[in-house]
């Protein structure tokens, strides 16, 4: 089975007021190893007349650890210089596709990378991803439309690395610790996807055929 597994960075945690920073997407394959497939990140700047929402010091700390705030200073500097609604193109590459684009623009900068790419997973895509109901969120928020894009059902690896004595679904770094993998502290949307992907993966390789 092919899927995508997806990540967003954000100035919080409500879509309907927050705003989203950063999105990526690795497309996998569950008959091939990770690394295989086409990858998306999009930065997402504001236009001159936005504002941001007030953002927590936690998310604050967590987004200069990661440098997206230098990052999305420099694309707004970038794309200011454009003509408006112009969507730059950092690697145009259909395997590493990396963008900077307004919120409005994200879901055509995407679909444009899906169709190059020829990611078709007939129909509706499959995503993966640690808790994707956030991330869905925030994208409909920005388009509808996102909503004809994306399966319902979703993959989950903490569904994947469960034990039987477990009272809750493992978090991600849970779920790195029984993977024997080093928990991740970046939180880049690219990052955790990846991340993500390959928990899932080898949490496949749990499971008896």
């Amino acid at each position: 089975m092919k899927f995508l597994s997806i990540d967003c960075e954000t100035t919080g945690l409500d879509p309907a007021t927050d705003k989203m920073l950063e999105f990526a997407a690795v497309e996998l394959d569950t008959n091939d190893p990770p690394g295989h497939g086409s990858t998306f990140r999009a930065l997402i700047v504001p236009y001159a007349e936005d504002t941001y929402p007030p953002i927590c010091l936690h998310v604050l700390a967590m987004h200069a650890r990661t440098g997206l705030w230098t990052s999305l200073y420099a694309g707004m500097e970038s794309i200011s210089k454009r003509p408006h609604g112009t969507i730059i193109t950092i690697k145009k590459d259909c395997r590493e596709r990396s963008v900077i684009c307004h919120a409005d623009q994200l879901l055509n900068a995407f679909t444009c990378w899906l169709k190059d790419a020829d990611i078709n997973h007939n129909g509706k895509l499959n995503v993966g991803g640690k808790n994707t109901a956030f991330d869905i969120a925030f994208l409909k928020a920005l388009d509808p439309q996102w909503d004809r894009m994306i399966r319902h059902r979703t993959i989950d690896p903490g569904v994947l690395w469960l034990n039987k004595y477990d009272t809750a679904v493992p978090c991600t770094a849970e779920c790195m610790k029984r993977a024997g993998m080093t928990p991740n502290v970046e939180h880049s949307a690219m990052d955790d996807a990846m991340v993500v992907g390959s928990l899932i993966m080898s949490g496949l390789m749990r499971i008896k055929p």
